[in-house]
C-alpha cells in the first residue's frame, strides 16, 4: 500500500503524495504560528570523532578572533577550521607540547593570546606563531607559582587581569609583568574564596567578580578590600542560595544574574536585595518536575536561556513565562541531541549555538535555520504516530487532524505541539477500523469520516466519543462498495461521496444508512470510466467530477 501511495494522492486538491508530505510543514506553519512558550523545534548537527575530533567528551568551546573553533576535550585540544581538525596533545618528549590532555577551559585575552586550563597539566599559554605551549605549573617550593595544576576556570577581567580557578588551590590572579601568581586560598573566612574548589569565574556588567565553588556556594569579591561576600544555603532562609554546589554563573541581556547548582537547579540573584529566586521546579522532563545538576547557562539569539544539565539534556527556558522546553537524545531521531550530559554552550558572533556534550561530541544549532517547524515520529508518546502522512483536515471546530499510513489518526494540540493518537484496536468496536488512513471529511452533523485502506470507513462522533463502521459485505449489496476508501468528499448539498480504489464511486444515503454505487460499465457510456477513484471535486455549477 505504501508503494501505491508514492504515486497517487488521496486528497482532492493534491496530485501526488510526495507533494502532500512536503506541504505538511507549510500547512502546519500556516495554521498556527508558535510562540517561544509553546514550542521550538531544534535540529542538531553533530561533529564528533568520525569527523576528526580527538574525543567525544567536550568540556569547553571557544571561537577565536581569527574565526577558528577550539574544543577542549578530555583527550586533547582541537582546532577546527570548518573542514578539518588540528589536534594538540601532550607528548612526553616535547617540552613545548600541551601540558595535559584533559582540557577544561580555553580563553582568548585582549591581546589575542590563547590560554588553556588543563586538568593536571596546569595553565598553558599558546604561541600561535611558533605553534607551541608555555606551561605554568605548581611548584611547592615556589609560593609565587600557580596554586594548583588542576585548572577549572579562566577569566580576563575588563582591567586585563587574568584570573585562574583551580580544584585544589582556590583562586589565583596572574601578574603577567612580574610573572607571578597571587593566591586567594580556600576557607570560611572573608579573605578566602570558600570551601571546595572553584568551578567558574564571572564578571558581570557592573564589574562585579563572582566565583562559584563546590560546597562553598557563591562568592563576590570586593577588589578594593580583597574580601569575599559569601552566598550560601541557609535552611531557615528561603531567599538563600538553593545549594552550595555551584557550577556556573551567567548574566543575561536583561542583566539578570543566573546561578546553576547541583540538585538545587536554577537560581536568580537580585543583586540589590541579595535574595535568590528559585526555579527548581521550572525544568520539565516530560510532565515530571525534576531537579537537575545545571552545568552551563547561555542565552540564545531570541533571549531565551539555554541550560545544559547532567543527564537531563538541554533546556530552553523562557525567563518571562517560566516555561521550559526539553531537548534530549532520541535514538529514533538523528537530529536530536547526541547525549544528555551538556557540559558547555557557546554562542558565536553569528548567533550559532555550539554545544559540548559528554560522550556526544559537539552539537551545532544554526541560527539561520529553517523557520518551519518539523513534526515527526520519535520515542515520545506524544509525537506524530507515523512519518508517512497521507492527509490533513481541519474541522469546523478548528481541530487539525492528520492521517497516517500505518500510524492511524492524529489530533494535533496546537498549544502544546503534542499529538493525540487514534489507533485501531483489534476486537474493539470503539476504535477506528484501521491504521492505514487515507481520507478525512466532516459531515453536516460534525461527525468525522475516516477512510482507510482495506478496512473500510469509520464515522467518529467527537461529542459522544462513539465509532460507527462501514465495510464492504458481499451479502449486502447496499454496503460500502469497497474497503479501500481513497477519498471522502462532502458536496454543497451536504451529500457524502466516497471514492474507492477498485469499487468505484459511492453515495451515502443517511436515511437508510446505505450506499448507492456508481461503477464502471463498458456498456454505459455516460457512467464513470474507472473504478479506481482517487480524487473528487465539485465545479461552480455543483457538478462532481
Amino acid at each position: 500500500m505504501k508503494e501505491l501511495l508514492k504515486n497517487i494522492a488521496p486528497c482532492s486538491t493534491i496530485t501526488g503524495i510526495k507533494k502532500l508530505r512536503y506541504l505538511l510543514l507549510f500547512w502546519l506553519q500556516a495554521f498556527y504560528c508558535f510562540s517561544f512558550s509553546q514550542i521550538r523545534d531544534l535540529k542538531f548537527e553533530y561533529l564528533g570523532i568520525e569527523a576528526g575530533l580527538s574525543y567525544n567528551n567536550v568540556n569547553y568551546i571557544l571561537q577565536d578572533s581569527r574565526g577558528f573553533m577550539w574544543f577542549g576535550t578530555s583527550d586533547g585540544l582541537n582546532k577546527y577550521d570548518g573542514y578539518q581538525f588540528t589536534v594538540y596533545k601532550n607528548k612526553l618528549a616535547d617540552q613545548y607540547s600541551l601540558g595535559g590532555n584533559s582540557v577544561k577551559i580555553i580563553i582568548e585575552d585582549s591581546k589575542k593570546v590563547l590560554w588553556i586550563g588543563t586538568w593536571g597539566g596546569g595553565l598553558n599559554k599558546f604561541d600561535r606563531e611558533k605553534n607551541r605551549f608555555m606551561h605554568f605549573r605548581h611548584d611547592p617550593l615556589n609560593k609565587q607559582s600557580i596554586s594548583s595544576d588542576f585548572v577549572t576556570s579562566l577569566l580576563e577581567d575588563k582591567k586585563g587581569n587574568l584570573w585562574i580557578g583551580t580544584e585544589k588551590g582556590g583562586l589565583d590572579v596572574f601578574d603577567r609583568l612580574a610573572n607571578r601568581f597571587i593566591h586567594y586560598s580556600l576557607g570560611t573566612e572573608n579573605k578566602t574564596v570558600g570551601n571546595g574548589f572553584v568551578t567558574a569565574i564571572f564578571e558581570d556588567s557592573e564589574d562585579n567578580l563572582w566565583i562559584s565553588t563546590t560546597r562553598g556556594g557563591l562568592n563576590l569579591l570586593d577588589r578594593k578590600s580583597n574580601t569575599f561576600t559569601k552566598f550560601q544555603h541557609n535552611e531557615s532562609d528561603s531567599g538563600s542560595l538553593e545549594n552550595n554546589d555551584v557550577n556556573t554563573v551567567f548574566e543575561d541581556s536583561r542583566k539578570n544574574l543566573w546561578i546553576g547548582t547541583n540538585n538545587g537547579g536554577l537560581d536568580q540573584l537580585d543583586k540589590k536585595t541579595r535574595k535568590f529566586t528559585h526555579f527548581k521546579n521550572s525544568l520539565l522532563l516530560g510532565n515530571i518536575l525534576r531537579r537537575f545538576d545545571i552545568l552551563t547557562i547561555k542565552e540564545d539569539y531570541k533571549a531565551g536561556l539555554l541550560i545544559g544539565t547532567r543527564n537531563g539534556g538541554l533546556f530552553l527556558f523562557n525567563p518571562l513565562t517560566g516555561v521550559s522546553m526539553n531537548y534530549r537524545h532520541d535514538e529514533l531521531d538523528i537530529t536530536s541531541l547526541k547525549r544528555n550530559i551538556v557540559s558547555n554552550i557557546y554562542k558565536d558572533p553569528k548567533g550559532n549555538i555550539w554545544i559540548g556534550t559528554i560522550g556526544g561530541g559537539v552539537n551545532f544549532l544554526n541560527s539561520t535555520g529553517s523557520d518551519f517547524t518539523h513534526y515527526k515520529h520519535n520515542s515520545s508518546g506524544n509525537s506524530l504516530s507515523d512519518n508517512d502522512v497521507t492527509c490533513m483536515y481541519e474541522d469546523s471546530e478548528k481541530n487539525l487532524w492528520i492521517a497516517t499510513d500505518g500510524g492511524g489518526l492524529n489530533l494535533f494540540d496546537r498549544k502544546s505541539g503534542r499529538f493525540i493518537h487514534y489507533r485501531h484496536e483489534t476486537g474493539n468496536k470503539n476504535s477506528i477500523c484501521g491504521d492505514n488512513v487515507l481520507s478525512l471529511c466532516e459531515d453536516s452533523n460534525g461527525n468525522l469520516w475516516i477512510g482507510t485502506w482495506g478496512a473500510g470507513i469509520t464515522v467518529y462522533n467527537k461529542n459522544k466519543n462513539t465509532y460507527k463502521q462501514f465495510k464492504n459485505d458481499l451479502l449486502k449489496p447496499n454496503s460500502l462498495g469497497n474497503d479501500n476508501a481513497w477519498i471522502i468528499f462532502k458536496d454543497r448539498e451536504k451529500n457524502i461521496w466516497i471514492g474507492t480504489y477498485g469499487g468505484g464511486l459511492d453515495l451515502y444515503n443517511p436515511g437508510s444508512d446505505s450506499f448507492t454505487h456508481f461503477q464502471y460499465d463498458e456498456k454505459n457510456l455516460s457512467g464513470i470510466n474507472n473504478n479506481y477513484i482517487v480524487t473528487i471535486m465539485e465545479d461552480s455549477k455543483g457538478n462532481s467530477v
